[in-house]
């Protein structure tokens, strides 16, 4: 994980559910924040369709980067 990022957003397209069926637009949603963001000097991680325990690990180093670094902007979405 790089600390020389001021900005940084976490973007999560789950499309597959068990109890849901499959949604259409969470993965290309993702995607287009990840481009459009991007382009601001945000630094993006783009998670697409992975199991509960892959999110989980996912938000934790997300949510460690913004405990290091307080000063900086910090998205979920």
């Amino acid at each position: 994980m790089a600390l020389s990022h001021k900005r940084s957003d976490l973007a999560i397209g789950i499309s597959d559910y068990i109890y849901a069926g499959i949604l259409p637009n969470p993965i290309s949603d993702a995607k287009v924040i990840d481009k459009t963001i991007g382009h601001l000097v945000f630094e993006v991680i783009t998670v697409t369709d992975v199991n509960q325990k892959m999110m989980n690990r996912f938000l934790r180093d997300f949510i460690l980067r913004i405990h290091y670094l307080p000063d900086c902007i910090n998205f979920i979405i």
